[in-house]
């Protein structure tokens, strides 16, 4: 058997053969370290099961005992040979990964070492198993045949999670850089004058970034079953950091192309074109391809940005929910007598109560397995909406310029006592109204949010799954849930503007009560609430001066700071 192992040497794998006609040699097929010790595995079976008949005809006391015995000696004699062969294999495996083949990996090769041990170790038990020998002395014997064949592999798995972090990381930044080409031409575009260019280049990044959501997450899920193949679970916990870290930093670094999209929306040719889109005519509701004064390929471009965070959140939650459900079947696993756990809390004493202890922690979803990926999804997900809104809102800014600089809220027109001219109602200004109409095609301008509806379906139904109820209180619309939240932060800036009116004459007072009126109009033809600042200033205008200069009228629900600066405004001469 030691004459065996050592005929293997890596020079091997540069000897040629003559083909079967004697023409021309040919190379041997490559054997590596891995592909090769199956087969040897295969001749030490053969050797030990030949040995183990003679000892039962001849020596059947002893037979079990000499059996591991001789397999135990064969495994100390080439224990030192094995490490260094299968630490060289690997570091080979690496340095070729990290030159950039793809099929290199050396966590495949400790799989397939592993795989080896493993079926070797299956067989030897076998032979065991058909014997008549004590049940005690049998366990004894499996225990020390264990252990020596599953220590061959001892110091790779105390560094496993070492390996899965170098490999996922790997992986992780190759999936990035599909992601760097289209961010790359999107800043060459940021001085280009061709908004189209500049639209197909943020279209060009989101889809980039969408192309390696799953595949990322799929990583995380292959690197937990590649450490139940590999260390039974033994690693799990520690796999679990490195997921988690890993997918986070993966999140951060596709981030950075969020932040390139937002500078390009900042850029001077294309807010030129915006401003010259947005001097058009106001209220050609009717002409729908303009998109109210912004360009609908960068406007689709934009909302896509929001598919990317919706599809996200979706894969890390089956990321996550997936994870749950390994671990609670690893613990269930580790409960058998049988399983292969055991070997490794022999091998690594102390670790059981430690190991159990932590699955125990994960049980039932209480734990989040994945907190550092939820803090940067979350950061994710807020960078891509707060450019989606931004953006949203450059035409309610653009509507709602010179509102509080206006001369309508201080004007004083006497009536002519002249002649007995009746009074005429007043209409909203033109800063609510371009404001209204706008906010009238956002729900045309987010029909191409629709088919997240089925991405935000299978979030909820995952949630549901783990026990919470959360889920079933979401919305079913995710496009219904933006339009919501852009008209609500339109009417947060315009009610911002309000406030900054220096004086309110009680002309003034009428034209911004009928602004009121029209803009609440427009919230419940949206279905939007009306918040409570804007009715605070809406009751406020419906009482005459004095009425309010007595500080006996303040409703009981309103907002008070809100109520003071309007009485502060209507009072100032």
């Amino acid at each position: 058997l030691q004459s065996s192992w050592e005929a293997f040497s890596p020079l091997q794998e540069k000897a040629y053969e003559k083909s079967a006609e004697g023409k021309e040699p040919k190379p041997t097929q490559m054997t590596s370290f891995e592909d090769w010790l199956p087969g040897w595995f295969q001749g030490v079976l053969a050797t030990v099961e030949s040995e183990y008949k003679w000892c039962l005809e001849n020596l059947p006391d002893q037979a079990d005992s000499l059996l591991v015995t001789v397999v135990e000696t064969c495994f100390i004699g080439i224990k030192q040979s094995f490490k260094n062969r299968l630490q060289n294999t690997l570091s080979a495996t690496k340095f070729a990964f990290d030159g950039g083949d793809q099929g290199a990996s050396p966590l495949k090769v400790l799989l397939k070492v592993k795989e080896s041990l493993r079926d070797f170790f299956s067989a030897v038990t076998s032979l065991l198993v058909r014997a008549d020998s004590e049940e005690r002395s049998r366990e004894k014997l499996l225990e020390c045949l264990s252990l020596c064949t599953f220590g061959q592999i001892k110091d790779q798995v105390l560094l496993y999670p070492l390996l899965e972090r170098q490999e996922m990381a790997s992986n992780l930044n190759a999936l990035a850089s599909q992601v760097h080409l289209p961010t790359t031409k999107l800043k060459q575009l940021v001085s280009s004058a061709s908004n189209a260019g500049v639209a197909n280049a943020i279209e060009a990044c989101t889809r980039a970034i969408h192309a390696i959501i799953n595949p990322s997450c799929k990583l995380g899920e292959d690197s937990v079953q590649r450490c139940f193949a590999t260390t039974d679970g033994f690693k799990i916990h520690e796999v679990l950091v490195v997921i988690d870290e890993c997918i986070a930093a993966f999140l951060s670094k596709t981030g950075l192309s969020l932040k390139v999209i937002q500078d390009s929306l900042q850029s001077t040719p294309l807010k030129a074109a915006l401003s010259a889109a947005q001097s058009s005519e106001p209220g050609a509701m009717a002409d729908q391809s303009s998109q109210e004064a912004r360009p609908e390929d960068i406007l689709v471009a934009i909302l896509r940005v929001l598919q990317t965070t919706a599809l996200f959140s979706t894969s890390v939650s089956i990321l996550e929910a997936n994870l749950h459900s390994s671990i609670a079947t690893l613990k269930a696993e580790w409960r058998e007598k049988a399983s292969s756990i055991h070997v490794w809390f022999t091998l690594f004493p102390g670790q059981r109560e430690a190991h159990e202890d932590k699955l125990e922690s994960f049980e039932g979803g209480a734990t989040s397995l994945l907190p550092t990926t939820e803090k940067s999804l979350k950061d994710f997900c807020g960078a891509a909406e707060q450019l989606v809104l931004d953006y949203m809102m450059i035409k309610v800014k653009e509507s709602l310029q010179g509102l509080g600089e206006s001369k309508l809220w201080s004007r004083s027109e006497e009536k002519d006592k002249t002649f007995d001219l009746p009074s005429f109602s007043v209409f909203p200004s033109k800063h609510v109204t371009n404001l209204g109409e706008y906010l009238l095609i956002v729900p045309q301008q987010f029909e191409v949010l629709d088919d997240l509806d089925e991405l935000n379906s299978r979030r909820i139904k995952i949630k549901e799954s783990e026990g919470g109820e959360e889920g079933s209180q979401e919305s079913n619309s995710f496009a219904a849930e933006w339009i919501t939240r852009i008209v609500e932060e339109a009417s947060k800036l315009y009610i911002r503007d309000i406030l900054r009116i220096p004086r309110l004459s009680e002309n003034g007072c009428s034209q911004l009560q009928a602004d009121i009126d029209y803009l609440c109009n427009i919230l419940q033809a949206l279905f939007v609430p009306v918040p409570l600042t804007l009715k605070t200033i809406a009751s406020n205008l419906s009482l005459k001066s004095d009425e309010i200069a007595n500080g006996k009228s303040k409703p009981k629900e309103c907002d008070a700071s809100t109520w003071d600066r309007i009485v502060r405004m209507r009072l100032d001469k």
